[in-house]
């Protein structure tokens, strides 16, 4: 059978490499390298394992067997350490919270100049936390708090869709719906409770006035 002029079937390369500014040792290896792939009829691969406190995995698949060349990347990624985490304006409002054990996958399918792909992240919640200034009321403030310690994951998932040069990203996410909707009952559980504790309230400065009647009635009718 012909084979192609040039064909690099394993190279394996160590070293380290640079995550999220952490040096961690790698292993890589790249195999069916040629100016041929037709002719070969194999794709070329490309896989790394880095180690560390911030573990990744990924696989990177060149297929130029066919007319058209098909670049596939598949990543998994998980960062060990506590990472903070702020949104908004901490004199106005904010949301703050750290997150551990973060995780995402990914998978990212080029062909020609179009992209296709989702990455799914998953990682724990902790010391999840909204504030505010005096312009948010205080009842909403609690409300939300409320509703925020319950929370203790956090699951997205991003669509990649469209053009290398105009992509198309997609966010989806349940946890502002979990917020909005659990902010809603809280707030309202606590309105409940304040209706509650004001009718108590009224009862009982009832009584106290309806009690002081009485006496007056029982006072003035005695003499």
């Amino acid at each position: 059978n012909p084979s192609p002029d040039f064909l690099l079937k394993n190279l394996r390369v160590t070293g380290e490499i640079s995550v999220c500014e952490e040096s961690v040792p790698f292993q890589a290896l790249l195999t069916d390298v040629t100016e041929d792939p037709m002719l070969l009829g194999r794709p070329c691969v490309m896989s790394l394992v880095a180690d560390g406190s911030r573990p990744l995995q990924l696989k990177v698949t060149y297929d130029a067997t066919k007319e058209t060349p098909v670049a596939e990347m598949l990543a998994n990624f998980r960062d060990t350490n506590a990472i903070p985490l702020q949104a908004g304006n901490q004199e106005k409002a904010c949301l703050q919270a750290t997150l551990h054990d973060l995780a995402w996958k990914s998978r990212l399918v080029v062909t020609e100049s179009r992209i296709q792909g989702h990455l799914a992240l998953d990682s724990r919640l902790d010391q999840l936390e909204f504030s505010a200034n005096e312009d948010v009321r205080p009842e909403i403030i609690e409300a939300a708090n409320e509703v925020l310690a319950s929370l203790r994951t956090l699951n997205a998932t991003v669509q990649i869709s469209g053009t290398l040069r105009k992509p198309s990203i997609e966010l989806d996410s349940d946890i502002g719906e979990l917020v909005a909707s659990g902010v809603k009952m809280a707030f309202i559980n606590q309105m409940e409770g304040e209706k509650k504790k004001l009718m108590e309230e009224v009862a009982e400065y009832a009584d106290e006035q309806i009690q002081t009647l009485k006496n007056r009635f029982a006072a003035d009718y005695g003499r």
